[in-house]
């Protein structure tokens, strides 16, 4: 599933409105549409705990 909302991750600004997408994953390879793209899976996101707040809705050194 890919998510874009306005003012949230890397596009930012440029996304007026909420949109989700949801894509198909077969033989080793997301559908986006006509574009098939290689699945590399992974973890994704691990979480811990820090004293203070820290923002991760964007890639980066955090």
């Amino acid at each position: 599933m890919v998510v874009i909302a306005p003012n949230a991750g890397v596009l930012g600004d440029e996304v007026k409105e909420p949109k989700t997408k949801v894509c198909k994953i077969k033989d080793g390879y997301v559908y986006f549409g006509d574009i098939r793209i290689p699945a590399k899976p992974m973890i994704g996101v691990i979480g811990v705990a820090s004293p203070e707040e820290i923002p991760c809705g964007e890639p980066g050194k955090h």
